[in-house]
């Protein structure tokens, strides 16, 4: 290794070439010396006859060969990262890369709000750059380590660990910037921190509670060394804290400070979350490392970052944006700097007030994260792997992930012509807002379908039963119009209906200027009028939106998630596509699912603007940003009966809450001499069907029918018929075959197995997330700021146009070349 020491090839290596050379160079060799260890050889022995019931493997930048072996032993492979998420491991498993997206830490020069597109050129190429050595310098020496040790007809490293079953993540939301994760990625956080820390050796003890004027704790963890930092670092530290009327409880050898001072304890080895919870701590400098993040955070400490390295960076970034710290740059370090930081941050008082703060929402969890993990690790367990959460799009070529290929086509074309010149859902909201109620919230409602329950205390009900023949005009135009039709039909009628509810008698007392009702938050069925959505602003109250469907492709756009026109998960398009679409086809769907959402923000937000202005004044703000701060998204869907695909942070599952554990009458589907049960696909009866394990037969009416039932065929538990095909005879073949085939019952047996599976309950789930909004009144931790930037540059849509054009330039250039040459020398011979 041409470096003395780790902090001078972090000097001269930017970050992605410190992996490169450094992080992947040791991998083949640590890696290569562990699949040689006699120990390890003896466990994997083709005849070693052991058992696991999962293989748990670190999933770094440099592991990726240990993977095999949840293959050799034939048990679910499970991910941990004491990290962020990878970019390669986004790659293997299809999610999103986002170069220039504030949350990427893997990248030379950190990405920033607001961003020049040339400076996200250059990060688009330096991380793609990246994967494609990751993927053809280092990915083949790992595949061959694992063939060499475990034999030939093995298969490939990266096949095996895109199957992993889960990926477990330290990560809290309040420590990173949100963004769509794939959904097999479980987050926990705070392992390592004791509940009540160990007691402080008595020196120690002692020493810092003498500090009666409070001490900073000085900790660079355990991989830097501060002899080997650059320009004078340690000597400028020195000189700063020897002088300051802090005592300073500094990590560090004491054989090597250059004398004794009295304010200074040193040593090799410090007791650190005992520190940490001391009364008299002002302030803690560190490198930022991720478990110490955590700890300061929790303890509710002030920090100073002073990152060297790897997402050191990334998190001091962050923490200074939270408002609990100041940066130090390494590359521009001097006394005054660190005097300047120092008492800023013990002098100004916002800094601990918001520690506290943000310590409150760390501590504020649904559930123990420990016993959450472990739930998530015994279910693969138990379910022997959990492939149903996979994401197809790993499955597909890295172009054709976010249709690339199409935004490049499509910018070839333009580049060429410019040189040329619902409301059956309300059992769901229902049982929420009882559920709220129970609890012993005061709900005030707005409903179409009121229930009229005088035993019910403290339950508002609003009637706005006004907009039932509006959407009963919906229900009757469903079968008559394509997917898009619809849709923008649909659009026009929530106008309509948004109107209406405004000028309900009821409404009006309640949202008057001055009514003086206030709410501890406001809930919306998000599929409504938009203009519903500013009363959260009316009653400057959180937002809280509840889908009884998936996540339509609108709220995906709001909220700057993937789209993604031509995956299995996406049916508001005019023709579901099976697997492998063709270039056509795919660009059939990009265009239908674009036009649509330009639609919505041209025609619909327009209108649903109007209608807010004139019914809460002109200085109401725009509708799409009231919707794009919606704290949470609660949404019922459970990943058995979806295709998965990367959602938002804020987007919270539920599902099943109408379904009675404790029956007082037996249900459509649950008596047990029921053998089929024949649909539309509605979500409520799907959730029904699986929950009591009956197979279906399905009859879609629209397209997100046609995407349930079709994900059911795709298990195996039922057997879909167009209605626009339907004959007697493939009836009559389809229940038949469903009743005598036992295969079908058996498949929707574990669907029904895996449903009921799960780590928490999701109605209790989804009340924590309501009351854990009241309580802190906005979770903008959620958000994913990707939402702020236009369109193109969502998804580095405007880089990948650039760069097609640029290629097709330079091939029409080559082409012109060669048809020159081949001119000239075809003149030469003919003369």
């Amino acid at each position: 290794m041409p470096f003395k020491n780790l902090m001078e090839a972090v000097v001269q290596l930017n970050l992605l070439d410190l992996e490169e050379s450094i992080a992947w160079t040791a991998a083949h060799i640590l890696n290569r010396e562990l699949f040689k260890n006699p120990e390890m050889k003896k466990l994997y022995a083709i005849d070693s006859n052991e058992h696991f019931d999962a293989v748990i493997v670190e999933q770094g930048p440099t592991q990726i060969s240990l993977n095999a072996f949840a293959y050799r032993f034939n048990a679910p492979l499970i991910g941990i990262s004491s990290l962020d998420v990878f970019n390669h491991m986004r790659y293997t498993f299809g999610s999103l890369i986002l170069p220039s997206h504030i949350s990427n830490w893997q990248v030379n020069t950190l990405p920033e709000s607001n961003m020049s597109f040339w400076r996200r050129l250059v990060n688009f190429y330096e991380v793609w750059k990246q994967m494609y050595k990751w993927a053809n310098v280092h990915i083949p020496i790992e595949d061959a380590i694992v063939k060499e040790y475990l034999g030939e007809d093995l298969p490939h490293i990266v096949d095996i660990t895109r199957n992993m079953s889960i990926y477990l993540v330290n990560k809290h939301p309040v420590l990173s910037y949100d963004r769509p994760e794939q959904r097999n990625v479980i987050f926990f956080h705070g392992f390592h921190i004791a509940k009540v820390p160990p007691a402080l050796p008595k020196d120690l003890k002692q020493f810092l509670d003498d500090s009666t004027k409070g001490f900073i704790y000085v900790s660079l963890g355990t991989n830097v060394k501060w002899e080997h930092l650059p320009n004078n670092t340690f000597e400028f530290f020195l000189e700063v804290f020897s002088a300051l009327p802090y005592k300073v409880v500094w990590k560090y050898d004491p054989d090597l400070l250059p004398g004794k001072f009295e304010n200074i304890l040193a040593s090799k080895w410090f007791p650190q979350q005992s520190i940490l919870a001391h009364r008299n701590i002002k302030l803690f400098i560190y490198q930022g490392g991720m478990q110490s993040t955590e700890e300061t955070v929790y303890y509710g400490v002030p920090i100073i970052g002073f990152p060297i390295f790897w997402d050191q960076m990334y998190n001091v970034q962050y923490m200074t944006k939270l408002g609990i710290g100041v940066h130090l740059h390494s590359n521009n370090i001097s006394k005054e700097s660190i005097e300047t930081a120092v008492h800023e941050v013990i002098n100004n008082k916002r800094y601990k007030d918001r520690i506290k703060y943000v310590s409150k929402l760390y501590n504020d969890v649904p559930y123990d994260s420990l016993q959450n993990t472990v739930r998530w690790i015994e279910f693969v367990i138990r379910q022997n792997g959990t492939l149903f959460l996979r994401n197809s799009l790993s499955d597909e070529t890295w172009y054709q992930r976010y249709d690339w290929d199409i935004i490049g086509f499509l910018a070839i074309l333009i580049f060429i012509a410019s040189l040329l010149i619902l409301w059956t859902h309300q059992i769901v909201y229902r049982s929420l807002c009882l559920a709220l109620n129970k609890r012993g919230h005061e709900i005030v409602i707005v409903t179409p379908r009121p229930m009229k329950d005088p035993t019910l205390k403290n339950y508002t009900e609003i009637d706005v039963s006004i907009v039932n023949p509006t959407v009963e005009e919906y229900k009757n135009q469903q079968s008559q119009m394509s997917p898009s039709e619809l849709y923008k039909y649909s659009f026009d009628l929530i106008n309509i209906m948004s109107d209406a509810i405004f000028n309900v008698p009821k409404f009006k007392e309640l949202y008057k200027e001055d009514s003086n009702e206030k709410f501890d938050a406001v809930m919306v069925e998000a599929i409504a009028g938009l203009s519903t959505c500013t009363m959260a602003y009316r009653f400057n109250a959180p937002l809280i939106g509840v889908m009884s469907l998936g996540i339509h492709n609108h709220q995906r756009y709001v909220f700057g998630s993937p789209i993604l026109p031509s995956h299995s998960s996406n049916w508001e398009v005019n023709a579901l596509l099976g697997e492998n679409p063709s270039i056509w086809q795919r660009l059939r769907n990009f265009i239908e699912v674009w036009s649509l959402i330009y639609y919505w923000t041209s025609n619909f937000i327009t209108t649903e603007q109007e209608t807010a202005k004139k019914y809460l004044g002109h200085d109401i703000p725009q509708v799409i940003d009231v919707m794009k701060n919606m704290s949470v998204l609660l949404v019922n869907e459970n990943p058995v009966n979806v295709y998965p695909r990367p959602e938002q942070t804020n987007a919270i599952f539920f599902s099943g809450l109408h379904i009675q554990k404790t029956l007082s009458r037996l249900p459509k589907v649950s008596h047990p001499n029921i053998k089929l049960f024949i649909y539309q696909g509605g979500l409520q009866s799907t959730e029904e069907a699986v929950y009591y394990a009956v197979p279906v037969l399905g009859l879609s009416v629209v397209s997100e029918q046609e995407i349930r039932i079709k994900r059911l065929v795709s298990s195996g538990a039922a057997i879909y018929l167009p209605l626009n095909k339907i004959t007697k005879e493939c009836f009559h073949t389809a229940i038949h075959q469903i009743l005598n085939d036992k295969s079908y019952k058996e498949k929707m047996t574990y669907l029904s197995y895996l449903f009921k599976d799960q780590p928490y309950d999701t109605m209790e789930n989804a009340l924590w997330w309501i009351e854990f909004v009241m309580r802190h009144k906005e979770v903008n931790i959620l958000r994913f700021s990707e939402s702020d930037n236009p369109w193109y540059q969502r998804y580095d849509i405007d880089i990948i146009a650039l760069l097609s054009v640029i290629l097709f330039m330079l091939t029409c250039i080559i082409v012109l070349i060669i048809f020159k040459i081949l001119n000239f020398i075809l003149n030469r011979i003919a003369f």
